[in-house]
């Protein structure tokens, strides 16, 4: 949850950890990080979910509607939706999805 609410401070969408990977891939990845310092695996690992999450919602907005006219008023219903906030997104995506509301 607090992975979660720090994603949602920088105005991205929350990342969900599937009850059925959390023991393969999730917790002996946490267990490295607590034990050893070693956060590679893990921030791969959110890097991972957090794209799945924004592409879950990019197709969501895109399936709503093909017209533009549908997605030009997604997207104006939450124009946060393409603004990244982290600093670093700003100087190497185009674009980003965020929660919005």
């Amino acid at each position: 949850m607090l992975v979660n609410k720090q994603l949602q401070d920088l105005g991205l969408p929350p990342v969900i950890v599937r009850a059925r990977n959390r023991h393969v891939d999730y917790y002996p990845l946490l267990e490295q990080y607590s034990k050893h310092d070693n956060h590679e695996g893990m921030t791969r690992l959110l890097a991972l979910l957090l794209l799945e999450s924004v592409h879950k919602r990019i197709a969501l907005i895109t399936s709503r509607g093909s017209s533009r006219l549908q997605t030009g008023r997604a997207l104006r219903a939450c124009p946060a939706m393409l603004q990244p906030t982290v600093p670093s997104a700003r100087r190497s995506w185009p674009s980003a999805c965020g929660t919005g509301g």
